[in-house]
């Protein structure tokens, strides 16, 4: 029809125009404040604070969130930017705030408990999480699935196996080689697939035969082997990125 012919002659005077260049349309992200769940405060400050008759209501609570942060590798949870809230729904878990230039955008809230949902999460679908703590001599981004796999290497996390083009573009911005470090589970597997769509690096490290994920390699292994074995074991050829994730899924 009529539009078919417009969009053929469209195409040609782009070829044809010696000064025209192919324009990518990139929106422009923008985070709302957003507040943490009712009574949030740092781990520093209910430490200050439960004392007397709020220490027999709350203060077990709050020590069994002290022994679960210790249980995944931090020695000192009060170095970290951990919150908690006795309010009901969140006394079993620990919230971890989504913070850029300062502002905090967002959070997420993993249970120390067994029992789901594991996270109950109040963020922006495009929001890199630790992006903000990225320098400028690093050689590498590392992108993880989790907040605490993050937070155990010093990379980013997209939350999940969904990475939208906003948090592509977001991370490819940052012009540095981006290692994917999948999960060893199906989300991993998808994670793969992105990472592939986007042409970075997929690392299969060796501790993926005993551990479920970054978080757990560190606790087990330090921070230092981790890195390490991620370096060592990247991967940018397609094919062999689809042959290796070929053998996570026999594995998981």
């Amino acid at each position: 029809g009529e539009n078919d012919i417009k969009t053929m002659v469209f195409e040609a005077m782009k070829t044809e125009a010696e000064d025209y260049q192919e324009q990518e349309y990139q929106p422009k992200v923008e985070f709302e404040d957003k507040p943490l769940p009712e009574h949030s405060m740092s781990l520093m400050e209910w430490s200050g604070i439960i004392q007397g008759e709020i220490e027999e209501k709350i203060g077990p609570q709050f020590i069994e969130v002290l022994r679960y942060l210790m249980s995944r590798g931090y020695e000192n949870p009060f170095d970290y930017d951990f919150y908690w809230s006795p309010t009901p729904g969140y006394e079993n878990r620990v919230i971890i705030p989504f913070r850029l230039q300062g502002r905090i955008v967002g959070n997420t809230a993993r249970r120390i408990t067994e029992g789901k949902p594991i996270y109950l999460s109040d963020q922006h679908p495009h929001f890199v999480f630790n992006f903000d703590r990225q320098t400028e001599d690093q050689k590498y981004i590392l992108v993880c699935e989790g907040p605490f796999d993050a937070m155990s290497i010093d990379g980013v996390s997209v939350s999940g196996a969904e990475i939208s083009d906003t948090q592509v573009d977001q991370i490819d911005r940052l012009q540095r080689e981006v290692i994917v470090v999948p999960d060893t589970d199906r989300a991993g597997r998808k994670l793969i697939d992105r990472a592939i769509e986007a042409g970075w690096t997929v690392s299969f490290p060796i501790w993926q035969e005993t551990c479920k994920d970054i978080n757990d390699a560190v606790v087990k292994y330090g921070k230092l082997f981790v890195l390490k074995s991620v370096l060592a074991a990247r991967e940018t050829s397609r094919l062999r990125i689809e042959l290796k994730k070929m053998k996570l899924s026999i594995k998981a």
